[in-house]
């Protein structure tokens, strides 16, 4: 019934609340950093939104995989196709890197911002299919809907890459 399905989601939506405000956290850790290379807050969000839908693409073939029975809860299969999604994940990682460096530099013209924000969308992106990939098999795992992953990737992808971002920065 609505009632029980608000509760169930609800749960799970503020639970991604709570833990997509940690990415506030790494930005006031590195407010200096931010104000000193406004090029960051620039391209944040292109950054962040190229991960969450790398990872959410693999997220929504390991889900597809796993309710057509192609892919199974086993760790041999778990393994074969994480490791497959971070070959896509480094290869899309490449092709959208050298878009990024591109874009940045024409805009930018900065040899070393346009390189920055281009390695930070090679390492997110190759992050995120590894994570996209996992996250329905650990959900399945633990007797969740692997279909949480969809949503839960964008989220997970918000906070860690913010962190890779200005960490590469």
């Amino acid at each position: 019934d609505m009632a029980q399905e608000v509760w169930v989601r609800g749960q799970w939506l503020l639970g991604l609340l709570v833990l997509q405000s940690a990415s506030s956290f790494v930005i006031q850790a590195n407010e200096e950093l931010i104000r000193d290379h406004l090029v960051i807050t620039l391209f944040l969000t292109m950054l962040v939104g190229a991960g969450g839908n790398a990872g959410n693409q693999s997220a929504i073939l390991v889900i597809r995989g796993l309710a057509t029975k192609e892919l199974q809860v086993t760790r041999e299969c778990a393994t074969n196709t994480i490791a497959s999604q971070a070959m896509v994940g480094l290869a899309l990682g490449g092709l959208l890197a050298v878009g990024g460096f591109i874009r940045v530099y024409l805009n930018q013209g900065n040899l070393a911002d346009a390189t920055a924000i281009a390695l930070a969308l090679l390492m997110i992106v190759t992050l995120s299919t590894v994570i996209g990939s996992s996250l329905p098999f650990m959900l399945a795992s633990a007797n969740q809907d692997p279909a949480n992953a969809g949503t839960s990737i964008q989220v997970i992808m918000d906070v860690m890459g913010v962190t890779v971002t200005v960490g590469v920065c």
